[in-house]
C-alpha cells in the first residue's frame, strides 16, 4: 500500500530530499549477518506531527527491505549501562604492563576467579587481599578484574552502578561465571 505522507522536498519544492537513517548496524548472529536500522530522536521531538510522519516513511522503507527498524530516544537508554560500557572499554587493552606480564597472569587470574566464585565480600576487599598475596601494587588486581570483565571472561551486571565497594554478587553474574569456569575446568577453554 502506498503511504499517505509526503516525502520531504528540497527548498524550491522540486526534488525530493535524501532521507537518512542515523544508524545501520551490521551484526553477526551465529553464521548469519543481520542488519538493524536505528533512528535517534529526543523524546520531545515526537510531539511534532511532521517528525512522526518522516519517521513513518523511514520505518516503511526499512520494513519493505526486511530490516528491523527502531526508534531510540534518551528514555530508552540505560545511562548506568552506558557509563559501565564506557569504563570497560578503557580497560580493554592489557592493563598491567610493568606489574604483571602476560606470562605470569594465569595464577592471579585463577585465584581471582576462585575468590569471586566464593561469592562473599566486596570486590575491593577481594582484590586488595590478592594484591597483598601476590605482592602487587595496590589496585593491580582490580585492574585485572576490569580487564577480564571488558573481555567478558568475568560476566558482570552492566545495569548496576559499578562500585568496587559493592558486594561481589551484585557486580558479577556468579552463576554464569560458575558455568564458564566448569567448562574451562573440563577442558573447554572459554574465549571472550
Amino acid at each position: 500500500s502506498s503511504m499517505v505522507y509526503k516525502h520531504p522536498k528540497n527548498v524550491g519544492g522540486h526534488n525530493s530530499c535524501v532521507m537518512t537513517t542515523d544508524f545501520l548496524v551490521t551484526a553477526k548472529i551465529g553464521n548469519e549477518t543481520q542488519l538493524f536500522a536505528r533512528s535517534v530522536k529526543y523524546a520531545k521531538e515526537l510531539t511534532d506531527k511532521r517528525v512522526l510522519q518522516k519517521l513513518s516513511i523511514e520505518k516503511e522503507y526499512w520494513n519493505r527491505r526486511g530490516v528491523p527498524w527502531q526508534l531510540v530516544t534518551e528514555d530508552s537508554i540505560n545511562i548506568e549501562r552506558c557509563k559501565n560500557i564506557q569504563e570497560m572499554l578503557k580497560k580493554y587493552e592489557y592493563p598491567l604492563s610493568g606489574i604483571l606480564d602476560k606470562a605470569n597472569t594465569s595464577g592471579p587470574i585463577r585465584r581471582l576467579i576462585a575468590e569471586i566464585l566464593v561469592g562473599q565480600g566486596t570486590l575491593s576487599d577481594i582484590t586488595s587481599e590478592l594484591d597483598t598475596y601476590f605482592e602487587l601494587k595496590s589496585g593491580s588486581m582490580l585492574s585485572l578484574f576490569r580487564y577480564l570483565a571488558a573481555h567478558k571472561i568475568i560476566p558482570v551486571y552492566l545495569d548496576n552502578p559499578f562500585l568496587p565497594t559493592n558486594q561481589i554478587e551484585s557486580l558479577v553474574d556468579i552463576p554464569l561465571l560458575k558455568e564458564k569456569h566448569l567448562l574451562e575446568e573440563s577442558g573447554y577453554a572459554f574465549t571472550s
